[in-house]
């Protein structure tokens, strides 16, 4: 199986629609995901925004569900902050794919997300997996992101 691409890991969540019940526990993913690469990543994102309205435009299809509230549930973002902290004691470099609204990451749901696979999902970059919540508690996720 190929490496996932130029991050270390990935790491795909599914969000649900609606307000989230503690919005305050996205910005701290968000500020560990930005990191050092701010301006980088939001330039992409802007890029991204701009392609997908222009496309829109041409198709006449509506953003609404790009637009509406969308959120982790709260056991999802506690794994997410478990990988940042694994990640960022390795030296590791994570990308974060939400399987619901993969935007620009499409390619990467289609690669590595199967049918019967269970989120969150870990991917290592020689392809080996780490998938359901109760797998991702400090201890397997020290040992997968190191590959002890």
């Amino acid at each position: 199986m190929a490496a996932p691409g130029t991050a270390d890991l990935l790491l795909f969540v599914a969000g649900i629609p609606g307000e989230a019940e503690e919005p305050e526990l996205h910005s701290s993913i968000v500020r560990w995901f930005l990191g050092t690469n701010a301006e980088v990543r939001f330039a992409r994102w802007r890029r991204d925004r701009k392609q997908r309205s222009s496309e829109s435009a041409v198709s006449a299809e509506p953003l609404a569900s790009d637009e509406s509230p969308w959120h982790l549930p709260r056991e999802v973002v506690a794994s997410v902050e478990l990988v940042c902290d694994a990640a960022s004691r390795a030296g590791k470099h994570v990308t974060l794919v939400d399987v619901n609204r993969p935007g620009m990451h499409q390619e990467l749901v289609q690669r590595w997300v199967g049918g019967n696979d269970v989120f969150p999902l870990l991917v290592r970059p020689d392809g080996s997996r780490l998938e359901g919540i109760e797998n991702f508690n400090p201890h397997h996720l020290r040992a997968f992101v190191t590959g002890a």
